[in-house]
């Protein structure tokens, strides 16, 4: 089951709800983590223990938030 309902891992951590592209994905400790794009995914591949960690901590502010609002 993917992470975050789908949306990009790393745009989560920015505060933001971007779709998926299945092409961009991770597996950490048996979970999945899905990206936007190529971009993003190379980002999070920088530093991908702070990327989850800040994803982690926006999560519950913008759980409940449309995406479009954000």
């Amino acid at each position: 089951m993917p992470q975050y309902s789908g949306f990009c891992a790393f745009a989560v951590g920015i505060g933001q709800k971007l779709d998926d592209d299945p092409r961009y994905a991770d597996i950490v400790d048996g979970k999945l983590w899905l990206f936007v794009n190529a971009a993003a995914f190379a980002k999070y591949k920088e530093t991908p223990e702070d990327t989850l960690a800040k994803a982690a901590e926006m999560w519950p502010t913008i759980k409940h938030a449309a995406a479009g609002s954000l």
